[in-house]
C-alpha cells in the first residue's frame, strides 16, 4: 500500500472547456460590445434594425508545463504500482501548476494569463466586516452580473478559509 496526500477532487481546468491544440499559438476572438438593434420591421421594404458586434483579437502562445522525478529503472522493474504512483503524481503536479497558472498567471515569460488577473474580469470587492459585506453578497452580485448579460453561473471559485467564513456565518 502507498500512503500519500489526498489530491484536490475538482481542478479549474475541469471547469473550462478545452480544445486540443497542435500549433504553438492560439488565436482567440474577445468580444467587446454587442448593440443590439433589434426591433419590429416597419413594414415591407422598410429599413431593418441594425445591430453591431467589436471584436479584439488575442495571441496566446502555447506553454508547455513540464517536470521529472529520478528513480532508477530497477526500482521501477521492482515495484510496477510504484511506477503508476509516480505518473500519477507528476500528472497531480501538472494539476496544481495549471489551476494556479489558470487563476493567478500573470502574462509575463512562460505564465499563462490567469483568468483574475485579466482586466476584462469584473472584481466586485472583497468581504469586509466593517462595512456589513459579507462574501454571500459577492457571490450573488457577481451572479447577478452574469445573468444581466445572458450568462450562467455554472461553478464559483473560493478559497477553503473564505468558504469556511461563508458557510460558518
Amino acid at each position: 500500500t502507498i500512503f500519500r496526500d489526498p489530491n484536490r477532487q475538482i481542478l479549474i481546468r475541469d471547469l473550462l472547456t478545452t480544445i486540443p491544440v497542435s500549433d504553438s499559438a492560439v488565436e482567440v476572438m474577445r468580444e467587446n460590445v454587442f448593440t443590439n438593434g433589434a426591433a419590429p420591421q416597419a413594414g415591407e421594404l422598410a429599413a431593418k434594425g441594425e445591430s453591431d458586434i467589436t471584436y479584439t483579437q488575442e495571441t496566446y502562445v502555447v506553454q508547455t508545463m513540464a517536470h521529472h522525478l529520478i528513480a532508477s529503472r530497477q526500482i521501477l522493474a521492482d515495484v510496477p504500482r510504484l511506477q503508476s504512483e509516480i505518473d500519477n503524481r507528476l500528472m497531480y503536479g501538472l494539476d496544481l501548476l495549471s489551476d494556479s497558472q489558470l487563476l493567478l498567471g500573470d502574462g509575463t515569460g512562460n505564465n499563462l494569463k490567469g483568468l483574475l488577473v485579466d482586466s476584462g474580469i469584473q472584481d466586485l470587492g472583497a468581504s469586509d466586516a466593517e462595512t456589513g459585506t459579507v462574501w454571500v453578497d459577492f457571490i450573488r452580485k457577481a451572479i447577478t452580473q452574469l445573468q444581466l448579460k445572458n450568462y450562467n453561473a455554472t461553478a464559483v471559485v473560493v478559497a477553503p478559509a473564505d468558504w469556511e467564513v461563508l458557510e460558518t456565518s
